[in-house]
């Protein structure tokens, strides 16, 4: 999940002037562009390609890290190059040099600079000075740009595919030829843009479109007779499939016979008298520009709002996409696509086919729409969690736009609009104190709920008008407006203070002050944007206030009196961004002094006259500017004190409010926002819980929303965990890979619930410190049900048995979860009759919950706690080692131990016989194993051993602790895990979760086998070893295998085909002298040593075999390990994402190696798991030779589960 913190937009462009003189036709390309890339110009409610153009940006305001792409175009008009050339060079150098390639785009606009071309840095933009066009900027020009965009998004070129049927060509004026020649023309820098043009006559689909695919641009020439002709059927099927962004040309002269079903769902351009192939192709590519540029603005609106992993659509989505993809039929599903929403019959349509199907876009993706169809109250997408909500805008025109920073008022209407529109799909009401004049936001507003009302399942009248009793009714019958009108609405005439026949005796600002202190009194939350921050100076002057002080911060210091959330979006200047300085603790500004103003007789006038009115003491408000900005620094830094005093206030942490006042991202703004007023609607749900304890497992589960656990971080599922991730089909385990918690269950319905919702519980901690985890956790649970609407919520006890105090657990589950009240019920599952009755007898306490129970007796000896691993967390650190136990769900045991352990304690753990390089002998390996027991386990080591003898161990270990001999481990009672139930490993690396090395799906085509044997032609066992591996590959019949002998071992041919592998088999000598790059790795033919840092860059196969000395190192502990490096071989691989690693502890002897290398394959021939093979083989060896113990020499990393045959 991307924090809030560090998201950032995907392209930003901007235009910049380095002369006054030259600002103005920056600022005109700017907003060229805005109308192509961002929306239309003239229409503030249109939807455009969304992509972000700030316009004539001042030199010293440019900021390379506003988005993870900016595309700066210096505008280099005749001032630039008469007055200050030198410096515009130097600027734009400079530029070049901390940017990437293509970055910084200079667009010369004046013919002065034609013969000054190589003076200017980069590739600058031409046909601005060669081009027949007098607009500024042209046709020419604004393609050149849009295609470098698109290459900043998409290394390749997109393909042009031009659809047509041949009998239109001669109707059509040969419309698709000329349209596809065009494309071919070295004008216009269309030809650059595209990779081809081609029109689909004649070439087999497959080949035209199946290498292109998400890089090319569909234009369907739709003739009389287009939709007839079978072959130009399946061409839009084929680009609706390969998700092509497409564009219909319409061409028609007589008409179609039959329309085509699928033709429809894209823009669509005319084919007039006048030629228009440019016009077509530069839509085309701005088309695809807005594809490209929608898929990765979708990921980053997804994992903003936490949504599960959603299909992205960069069209609306059809029934169509049904049948062919990418839509599934019958299971789980979340698509985003963009906005505007879909109208309620297609919404409908499509979830008739698939009722488990939720549509978002990135401005209704605040919605419930999660919850199971059959027990919401309403229909998914319409479920709305502000419905009764009513948030105030506070709105004007901001008095900083068109400056240094380049936004303009069409930024300002953006993000309006943005967050209107959001808040309308969330149900909430808006409330706007305004008058009712044309161009004004009161009709802006009611123009965008009629818009929401065509699609909305259930429209209403979101919009509520507050009039102050001086202003007069303006607005026409129909406008979706409720009006509140102080001198006509009976239920706010009795409760206002000046009535309208008195407006004589008044100033006009005290009526709108008496409008503000109702409008606070009827809203449960206030968004602040732009504003006027000087006064009115003289009667032409319409910009100015008449008040006391700027309306927008009256209104603020209204909402803070009456302990309202507040949002100050302050990055768009005006009296917003004052009352954001003044709550972020900022020195007073300027525009609120008093004495400044005062100077002027206007505002010192009407001052003395609203002071001096003897109703104004009954409007209880401040006699100075001052005083109502001290008013408001105060309750900020009351209210910002700690991120804990914010989120009770407006939702957010400090920081995320900071962001809001900075904050000129539309989408972070809206993020913000929603997320806070969510947050605020979640607290007055606030009640008893409605919990139902089933005596069950989770199979029995009916009709849930989601099933939620939370586990510990870096430590793979154990305990009840891992048994409900195998009923679950893998799917807790890829939540916890996943970047984002929520994930669909796509299964065939084992668990019946659509939804896996996998909290952390971070790092196995002190007691203490877990409780205030689990706390955490199920706040965070809580926080998904309403965030997204989920009715019915699935739990089990969190942390499992790993926790011994289970009253402690579930009081700090209650405790989270009680932000839900009783709008979701929640279904606790509890197997172990036991845990079922201590779980009962503490719900029952808690006033807080309402109980029910039910028992599913025959349900309870589903799970196998033989299958579930017991898992042994270790780290070491500061000569400590941590110990936490996540035992089956049928052990009762478990918990976190620590004990001293030093360097030198580890040292000598590790160390072999002879150099210290040899496999201990059998009575060492003994001692060392009892040592290990009574280390990790404590007094309890034979007790906890023995209880669960019967289960795989896993040990989860950081680098530091790798150094320990796990694989000795023993008990007197239990034996040894490595030769009985098996024992494999996971490395903790930091920064890179353990789930994430072992999470490649399984195979199933076949095997790619790479044997190397004995590369050096000096070790006689290995070549044994190698022969045996040999035999036993051939004779499954089911692998390819390539062999390197000796000289064919090289470090070339080696590299190269160990790309290609799946299965590495390394038989030969391996080196591990320490931590470091060129420390460790494998001696090839000729001795050459192949080490680490040759390694980068190459791709890992799935299983990596080293049957050689020392391969299974990691690495010693020096300081803190880089999270981004590995630092031995055998670390390499286990980054790189390895199903499973075995490698060897100490040197193995020829005979042990080749003994163990037969039994391991062998197993692995017959179908067994790696596991279970390497067990085996350590049996085996064990057996053959107990006075030589080399089956604890070997260690195997990851799940185990692969097999050889699949």
């Amino acid at each position: 999940m991307a924090s809030v913190e560090s998201s950032r937009p995907t392209l930003l462009v901007q235009t910049v002037a380095f002369h006054d003189n030259d600002a103005e036709d920056a600022r005109k390309v700017g907003l060229a562009l805005y109308n192509e890339l961002t929306r239309p110009l003239d229409d503030p409610l249109a939807f455009g390609g969304g992509i972000p153009v700030l316009c004539n940006v001042h030199p010293d305001r440019v900021d390379f890290s506003a988005a993870e792409i900016v595309v700066t175009i210096p505008v280099l008009g005749g001032s630039a190059f008469h007055y200050a050339k030198e410096s515009t060079v130097l600027r734009i150098q400079e530029w070049h040099q901390l940017c990437d390639e293509g970055r910084v785009l200079p667009l010369p606009i004046d013919d002065v600079w034609r013969n000054a071309e190589g003076t200017i840095p980069g590739t600058p933009l031409l046909t601005q000075l060669y081009e027949a066009d007098d607009v500024l900027p042209g046709r020419a020009t604004i393609d050149e740009i849009v295609l470098a965009l698109y290459r900043q998004l998409r290394n390749d070129r997109p393909s042009l595919f031009v659809s047509h049927a041949k009998a239109d060509l001669k109707a059509t004026q040969n419309a698709a030829k000329r349209i596809a020649a065009f494309g071919k023309t070295q004008r216009s820098g269309i030809d650059s843009f595209f990779d081809r043009t081609e029109l689909m006559v004649g070439k087999p689909l497959d080949e035209q479109i199946e290498g292109f695919l998400e890089q090319g641009v569909f234009v369907a020439v739709r003739g009389d007779n287009y939709s007839s002709r079978v072959w130009c059927q399946r061409e839009v099927l084929h680009a609706k499939k390969n998700h092509l962004p497409t564009l219909t040309v319409e061409v028609l002269c007589r008409g179609e016979r039959r329309s085509s079903a699928y033709g429809g769902n894209g823009p669509t351009v005319v084919w007039g008298d006048v030629n228009n192939e440019e016009q077509i192709l530069s839509k085309a590519m701005i088309e695809a520009l807005r594809a490209a540029h929608f898929e990765r603005e979708a990921e980053r609106v997804a994992s903003l709002n936490n949504l599960p992993k959603s299909s992205i659509l960069t069209r609306p989505p059809e029934l169509l996409d049904l049948m062919q993809g990418p839509l599934k039929a019958g299971a789980p599903q979340l698509v985003m696509y963009p906005d505007p929403e879909l109208p309620v019959l297609e919404h409908e349509l499509l979830r008739s086919a698939n009722p488990r199907l939720r549509l978002v876009t990135p401005l209704t993706a605040f919605r419930h729409f999660l919850q199971i169809e059959d027990h919401a109250e309403s229909e998914p997408h319409t479920s709305s969690p502000l419905s009764g909500f009513k948030v105030a805008l506070s709105l004007s025109n901001s008095p900083d736009v068109d400056q240094a920073d380049g936004f303009s008022e069409y930024h300002v209407q953006d993000v309006i609009v943005q967050i209107a529109r959001a808040m309308v799909s969330t149900g909430a009401a808006i409330v706007y104190g305004g008058d009712q004049r044309r161009g004004g936001y009161t009709l802006l507003l009611a123009e965008l709920i009629a818009a929401y009302n065509q699609t909305a399942a259930n429209p209403a009248e979101l919009l509520i008008n507050f009039l102050a009793a001086i202003e007069p009714t303006k607005l026409s019958p129909g406008v979706p407006v409720t009006l509140s009108h102080l001198a006509e609405s009976d239920n706010l005439t009795r409760r206002r203070i000046l009535p309208p026949e008195e407006s004589e005796q008044h100033p006009a600002a005290m009526y709108y002050s008496d409008m503000r202190r109702i409008i606070a009194q009827e809203i449960d939350a206030q968004i602040l944007v732009g504003g006027k921050t000087y006064p009115k100076l003289h009667d032409e002057d319409h910009d100015g206030y008449s008040g006391l002080y700027p309306g927008i911060v009256e209104e603020a210091w209204r909402a803070l009196e009456q302990n309202l959330p507040l949002y100050a979006v302050g990055g768009y200047g005006g009296a917003a961004e004052l009352v954001a300085i003044l709550l972020g603790g900022g020195s007073f500004p300027e525009a609120l002094d008093d004495t400044h103003w005062r100077q002027q007789e206007r505002y010192r006038n009407n001052a003395e006259a609203i002071l001096a009115d003897h109703r104004f003491a009954e409007l209880n408000l401040p006699h100075s500017m001052e005083e109502l900005a001290q008013a408001i620094r105060e309750r900020g830094t009351t209210l910002l004190a700690s991120s804990k005093s914010s989120r009770a206030w407006n939702g957010l942490s400090v920081a995320e409010n900071r962001m809001l006042f900075d904050s000129r991202d539309p989408v972070l703004i809206n993020t913000l926002i929603m997320k806070g007023l969510l947050a605020v609607a979640r607290k007055q749900t606030e009640g008893k819980l409605s919990i139902e304890l089933v005596y069950a497992t989770v199979k029995d589960a009916v009709n849930l929303d989601a099933i939620a656990i939370a586990t510990f971080a870096d430590v793979p599922l154990g305990g009840a965990g891992a048994a409900l991730d195998d009923f679950a089909v893998g799917l807790f385990k890829e939540g916890r890979m996943s970047a984002r918690p929520l994930v669909g269950d796509e299964s065939s319905h084992r668990i019946d619930a659509d939804w896996v919702l996998s909290s952390s519980l971070g790092e196995p901690a002190e007691p203490v410190e877990i409780f205030d985890k689990i706390c955490g956790a199920a706040e965070q649970c809580a926080e998904f049900c309403q965030r997204f609407g989920l009715e019915r919520l699935g739990v089990v006890t969190f942390g499992g048995r790993a926790i011994g105090d289970s009253a402690k657990v579930v009081e700090a589950m209650l405790s989270g979860l009680a932000l839900l009240g009783d709008r979701t019920q929640i279904c606790w599952f509890e197997s172990k009759e036991h845990e079922f009755e201590k779980v009962e007898a503490i719900l029952r306490k808690d006033p807080k919950v309402h109980l029910t129970t039910r028992r599913v007796e025959s349900s309870i000896r589903v799970l196998e706690p033989s299958a579930e691993p017991f898992v042994v967390h270790v780290t070491h650190s500061d000569d400590g080692l941590t110990v936490a136990t996540l035992p089956p769900s049928s052990s009762p045991v478990g918990g976190l131990r620590r004990t001293k352990l030093s360097e030198e304690q580890i040292g000598r753990l590790a160390s072999g016989s002879g150099d210290g390089r040899n496999t201990p002998t059998a009575d060492e390996i003994a001692r060392r194993g009892d040592e290990l027991a009574d280390m990790l386990f404590g007094a309890d080591a034979t007790e906890l051993l023995s209880l669960v003898a019967g289960s795989r161990f896993v040990v989860a270990h950081d680098i530091s602790a790798s150094k320990l001999p796990f694989e000795c481990l023993r008990s007197i009672t239990g034996g040894t895990p490595a030769t009985f139930k098996g024992l494999t490993r996971c490395l903790i690396v930091p920064g890179l979760p353990s789930n994430r090395m072992f999470g490649k799906a399984p195979r199933t085509t076949k095997l790619r086998v790479l044997l190397v044997v004995d590369p050096t032609g000096d070790l006689e066992g290995a070549r044994r070893e190698g022969n045996v591996v040999e035999k036993i590959l051939d004779a499954t019949g089911a692998v390819e295998a390539v062999i390197l002998h000796r000289e064919d071992a090289n470090r070339e041919t080696f590299a190269a085909e160990l790309e290609r592998a799946d299965l590495l088999h390394y038989c030969g000598h391996a080196f591990f002298d320490g931590p470091g790059e060129t420390e460790s790795g494998l001696v090839l033919s000729g001795k050459e040593e192949f080490r680490l840092a040759e390694l980068a860059g190459l791709k890992v196969p799935r299983v990596a075999i080293f049957n050689a000395c020392e391969a299974g190192r990691v690495r010693g502990y020096r300081g803190e390990p880089d999270p981004e490096k590995a630092a031995s071989f055998a670390e390499f691989f286990l980054r790189g994402g390895v199903e499973s690693y075995l490698g060897t502890f100490w040197r193995v002897g020829d005979l042990a190696a080749a003994m163990f290398a037969e039994r391991l394959y062998g197993s692995l021939a017959a179908g067994e798991s790696l596991l279970d093979a390497v067990t085996a083989a350590r049996c085996a060896l064990r057996d053959h030779q107990p006075e030589q113990p080399d089956w604890a020499n070997y260690l195997l990393y990851g799940d185990g589960r692969f097999r050889l045959r699949q």
